[in-house]
């Protein structure tokens, strides 16, 4: 860590004040006579927030010297080893008797009259906030946060007392926080259902009252106002195509054409890309073209299955993508995306593939979209137009706020386990010491 603290707070490595523990390998199967069958810790029961959480029991065999040595007791910190969520860090609030864990985890165990555990945990998060456990662990791989690296992490560690006072104060303000975090976060989600209905709702049953409605024969649209058509897709535009990925050497930073993947598919406009190709390299392939502006594109491949870009610049696009452009019979294109947002949970269903699900160009021809007249089109964009920014608008407010309090999370954290926060003080003295600690 960098930075001064208070007299008295000598600055020292995890191992002088904890012992470090890599869990156990999965062993599915008994090894030997006497081992026994026992549930263990893994990652996924720890969260980034700091909890714990129940998931499903998993159970693998452990010598009885070895469940003994992976026990599990209030106040020990078990911080994740590897992959995605390295780093994370959570405090045990009871025993867990009869438990073990495996080796995506590293249990940290305060010395009795050297740390707190709830203390050592916010040291933890404050490491993962402010980037030092990155620089502890490579990145270029599959990063590792071993029990060695995890020793050396570097604190200040007052007497054990204060640890207990400062975790307390964090408990309550740090608790306060997670709760409007939480709050926000259900706010995004019911506004994000609210934006998915309205789309349904209106792609579905138009905006006008008092219509007679017809079976639409997909059970995705349900029924849909007498006077609407049901069409398939490739009736909708006169080309709908595809792409390829060329040689890696072919792929430039600064090409002549964009070149459009699945990863730039974010259900907006999209006028760059990360990567492009020459006009050598288009004309000498027989799969790539471009498209025009306007055109849309659709993600076929594993988890973008049905994310969505309208084109803002002449590209070409790579094989996930399929590309619908040159609408004919009177269609909108914005309408159409309308549609394809809605229908987006069945193309899902439909997808079929072994360990990635996909569609394919058919699945997107043959899919049938309820059609109304070209002006009531026009009529359900712009209300679409208007409905989504205003709930977009809501989220972004929402999402705004969540990064807002996440960071003063963070900097409370830092702050107070570091000393540069009397945590004694009343709470307006900590908002002012915290203001003046940010600055």
């Amino acid at each position: 860590m960098s930075g001064p603290c208070p007299d008295g707070w000598p600055v020292l490595p995890l191992k002088r004040v904890a012992s470090i523990k890599l869990g156990k390998m999965v062993q599915p199967q008994p090894a030997n006579e006497g081992d026994v069958e026992a549930s263990y810790l893994r990652a996924a029961h720890v969260q980034p927030d700091g909890r714990i959480i129940d998931v499903d029991d998993k159970t693998m065999w452990f010598r009885p010297d070895e469940l003994a040595e992976l026990d599990l007791c209030s106040g020990d910190v078990v911080v994740v080893e590897g992959g995605a969520g390295y780093g994370r860090s959570a405090v045990l609030q009871s025993d867990r008797p009869g438990w073990g864990f495996q080796n995506s985890i590293n249990r940290v165990r305060a010395g009795a009259d050297k740390a707190a555990g709830r203390f050592v945990n916010y040291v933890l998060q404050r490491s993962l906030a402010s980037g030092e456990t990155e620089l502890l662990v490579n990145t270029a791989t599959i990063p590792h946060f071993t029990a060695e690296k995890v020793a050396e992490v570097r604190a200040p560690f007052p007497a054990v007392e204060e640890q207990r006072t400062i975790a307390d104060f964090l408990d309550r303000e740090i608790g306060q926080i997670d709760a409007m975090v939480g709050s926000q976060l259900r706010l995004v989600a019911l506004l994000t259902e609210r934006r998915k209905a309205a789309v349904l709702y209106a792609v579905t049953k138009g905006l006008r009252p008092n219509r007679t409605l017809k079976d639409s024969g997909e059970l995705w649209s349900g029924d849909i106002p007498g006077d609407w058509a049901m069409r398939r897709i490739s009736l909708l535009f006169r080309t709908i195509g595809s792409g390829t990925t060329p040689a890696n050497e072919d792929l430039l930073d600064d090409g002549d054409h964009y070149w459009v993947t699945t990863g730039e598919l974010r259900e907006s406009v999209i006028t760059s890309t990360e990567r492009s190709v020459s006009r050598e390299t288009l004309l000498g392939s027989s799969v790539l073209r471009l498209y025009a502006p306007g055109t849309l594109i659709i993600a076929m491949y594993g988890a973008t299955i049905g994310r969505l870009g309208v084109l803002g610049v002449t590209a070409c696009v790579n094989q996930a993508c399929c590309a619908l452009a040159e609408p004919q019979g009177g269609v909108s294109p914005a309408f159409v995306y309308y549609s394809l947002l809605a229908v987006r949970d069945h193309l899902i269903y439909l997808a079929s593939g072994g360990g990635q699900p996909n569609i394919n160009q058919e699945k997107i021809r043959s899919l049938r979209l309820p059609v109304p007249s070209h002006s009531e089109q026009l009529e359900i964009v712009a209300h679409l137009d208007v409905t989504t920014a205003r709930i977009d608008a809501m989220i972004a407010k929402a999402q705004e706020s969540i990064a807002l309090m996440k960071e003063r999370r963070a900097a409370l954290i830092s702050a107070a386990v570091t000393g540069r926060l009397d945590v004694r003080s009343g709470i307006e003295q900590v908002e002012r010491d915290l203001e003046g600690a940010h600055a």
